[in-house]
């Protein structure tokens, strides 16, 4: 996923998620279903929709996190890792079924 780490528009909207989330947790705890949650889901939209696709949206959701300190950086590089690999297994077996599909005769 090397191309959404690329863009320094992506890592300043990772940063300013980052900020914003850090700002919120001192907001009072009767808005951490209202105003915050709005805040929050909102603005990490922004590097989540430059990231390309629901891997890389989901990729940025856990450097936010990571940034926050809601997990350990190796765990991340870990579980990120793992997330590859099942991508490129899907991927193949998606690429194999369709394989497949293509050498059945048409009814």
């Amino acid at each position: 996923m090397k191309t959404q780490h690329d863009p320094d528009l992506w890592k300043k909207a990772i940063d300013m998620e980052t900020m914003l989330c850090k700002m919120t947790m001192d907001f009072p705890q009767t808005e951490i279903y209202g105003l915050t949650d709005q805040i929050r889901r909102s603005f990490i939209s922004i590097p989540s929709n430059l990231a390309e696709g629901a891997a890389a949206a989901l990729q940025t959701q856990w450097i936010i996190y990571t940034h926050l300190g809601f997990f350990d950086r190796m765990k991340f590089e870990h579980v990120d890792q793992m997330q590859v690999e099942h991508r490129k297994m899907l991927s193949g077996l998606s690429r194999s079924i369709v394989k497949r599909s293509s050498r059945l005769p048409n009814h």
